[in-house]
């Protein structure tokens, strides 16, 4: 019985379907390996299509406190879209995310 109109509008901006699988595994005892697959289906409304996703992490423990792990975003596809964002003439422009590579350290004070 809402009289509000702009959830209308609003509910068109989410995506109708997610999925997300992740998995973690010790293939050794100081070594890690995350993973997480993930899809989103495509926003109409901000002109950003469907996509699928891999993030990998591999990591080292060489001590209890100290870790070095490299991470991987979005290996499938050199960049894909998200979400839009206005430009200057107030129109839904799709934002690119690109693929990422890094390492980290991490050490842990007990």
């Amino acid at each position: 019985g809402s009289s509000d109109t702009s959830i209308a509008d609003a509910n068109r901006n989410d995506p109708h379907h997610q999925l997300l699988l992740r998995t973690s595994w010790n293939p050794r005892k100081a070594w890690s390996v995350d993973a997480a697959l993930r899809y989103v289906s495509g926003l109409p409304d901000e002109k950003v299509d469907a996509y699928t996703e891999l993030d990998l992490r591999l990591g080292w423990e060489l001590r209890p406190q100290l870790e070095f792990a490299i991470v991987g975003r979005n290996l499938l596809n050199g960049s894909h879209s998200e979400f839009g964002s206005n430009n200057t003439l107030g129109v839904l422009d799709p934002v690119e995310i690109e693929r990422s590579l890094m390492g980290t350290v991490t050490w842990r004070f007990d």
